[in-house]
């Protein structure tokens, strides 16, 4: 029980903190893509999409790979994948 109880309050926890984190990063890129196509409209500053594009690009395809090393980790590390995957769906709710 206790294997299943501390899998599920972590996920709980990781839930809680991602919802926090992507909310703000969420709004944060928002406003900086808002800011540069306003900028980039009124030709105060020229953006080079190609370039913004490529490294778009490279930092998806890392980002993916970490997150495939990530869930090997969690898996390994966590008893019970199943009550850590419904303590983050809890975690991600609203209260």
């Amino acid at each position: 029980m206790t294997r299943i109880g501390l899998s599920f309050f972590v996920g709980i926890v990781v839930g809680t903190i991602f919802r926090t984190f992507a909310k703000m990063a969420i709004g944060i890129t928002a406003l900086i893509a808002a800011a540069m196509a306003g900028l980039s409209y009124f030709h105060i500053f020229n953006v080079d999409f190609s370039s913004v594009q490529n490294e778009y690009q490279h930092g998806v395809s890392w980002l993916h790979d970490q997150a495939y090393r990530l869930k090997d980790v969690v898996f390994n590390a966590l008893p019970s994948s199943t009550s850590a995957a419904v303590g983050f769906i809890s975690g991600l709710k609203r209260k």
